[in-house]
């Protein structure tokens, strides 16, 4: 194996190879005394080596083993002992190559956002290998929302409770609180900024050069409704607040722009409004895209 070749970088690269190999199929500790006269290195520079060696090989045994189905905790944490670890150390290198191995498997599952069913299945499977849970208390959560995002782009659009009544044959398919804004534009009034210049006429008397007129310019802004709740339906997009309420008919959405935070939309007539999740919301806004394109 290369980690043996590349164990020691001086001294009998033959004899300390074999001492090591001797160590791994020993029930015995290695002779770090040994092995460092064979090597002409330190004792702790070859207690350091042994200890670079072990992680690295139980890296590749975990790996192996997840690879057959199977991880060896105990033959692993047993081959670290030979290789001169303390138990301690020995069980906190076996529980790092597990974790390292479940990051890569996490990150590698989750670089779409998504968890689909034979992703969930390697997860699952993962955890059976190992033999217990892996996961802490954030990831779980990342993957429960991978698993729900999933769902809201592949999974048939189910109805769910609305917070209103609803019309004849009408159903909601989703629901999420928003800002519902609406985009406008007004004129407001500049004052004369040129250049100002006094130019006397007579002693005491003087008039100014610009003119006196201001001048209007037109800005765009958004108009705040509150905040309320948006239900998407199968006929229409509907947000309610204490104050008012906003129906949109799916048939009326000419184009729409999704964000991770939001949704605008353009209808038939009248200007554009905005809905703005609390935050990043990737499940609304695909729910909301699929209502639009689907449903309508």
């Amino acid at each position: 194996m290369q980690w043996l070749i590349d164990l020691f970088r001086r001294g009998d690269f033959e004899a300390a190879n074999s001492a090591i190999d001797t160590a791994i199929s020993s029930d015995a500790p290695p002779d770090i005394v040994q092995i460092a006269e064979l090597s002409g290195l330190s004792e702790s520079s070859v207690q350091g080596l042994f200890e670079t060696a072990a992680s690295s090989l139980i890296q590749h045994r975990v790996a192996d083993g997840v690879d057959a189905g199977s991880v060896p905790s105990q033959e692993i944490y047993e081959l670290a002992l030979r290789l001169g670890l303390p138990a301690d150390q020995a069980k906190k290198l076996l529980e790092e190559a597990v974790s390292d191995h479940v990051t890569k498997l996490v990150l590698e599952i989750l670089e779409d956002g998504q968890v689909d069913p034979s992703e969930d299945k390697r997860l699952i499977d993962f955890m059976n290998i190992v033999g217990r849970s892996v996961f802490g208390a954030d990831t779980a959560a990342v993957i429960d929302r991978g698993r729900m995002l999933y769902r809201a782009s592949h999974g048939p659009l189910q109805p769910v409770d609305a917070p209103v009544l609803l019309k004849r044959g009408e159903f909601c398919v989703h629901v999420v609180a928003a800002e519902a804004r609406e985009e406008r534009s007004r004129t407001v009034r500049v004052n004369y900024h040129g250049p100002a210049v006094r130019i006397p006429i007579i002693k005491g008397v003087s008039y100014r050069i610009g003119s006196i007129s201001p001048t209007r310019q037109t800005e765009e802004y958004q108009h705040s409704f509150g905040l309320g709740g948006l239900c998407m339906t199968n006929m229409r997009l509907l947000w309610v607040s204490p104050a008012k309420s906003i129906s949109v008919s799916l048939s009326n959405i000419v184009r729409f722009d999704p964000f991770s935070d939001g949704l605008r939309i353009f209808k038939g007539s009248g200007k554009p409004l905005l809905f703005v999740w609390q935050g990043e919301d990737p499940i609304a806004t695909v729910m909301a895209q699929r209502t639009i394109e689907e449903l309508r």
